[in-house]
């Protein structure tokens, strides 16, 4: 983002604030997308060892959502199956 946009929007955030009704709140929300079972990058093997690797069953990702209210720095998720 270009400096001239973030101030821009960091002036607009803090008028945001300023005028924020009491019973309202701002809040900044991010998903993520963690995988199920264990995905290996690396590991102490020797070479041409087969190593098995134990996994869960069932689905392999999970939707997460969390928000963080910004006056308060509480946090919340939402999982969404």
């Amino acid at each position: 983002m270009s400096s001239n946009k973030e101030s821009g929007w960091l002036r607009e955030y803090e008028k945001l604030k300023q005028t924020l009704p009491k019973d309202e709140a701002i809040g900044f929300i991010d998903g993520v997308h963690p995988t199920h079972n264990v995905q290996p990058a690396y590991g102490w093997i020797k070479k041409g060892v087969r190593k098995e690797i134990f996994a869960n069953t069932g689905r392999s990702r999970l939707n997460l959502s969390g928000i963080i209210v910004a006056q308060r720095f509480s946090l919340r998720r939402l999982i969404l199956l």
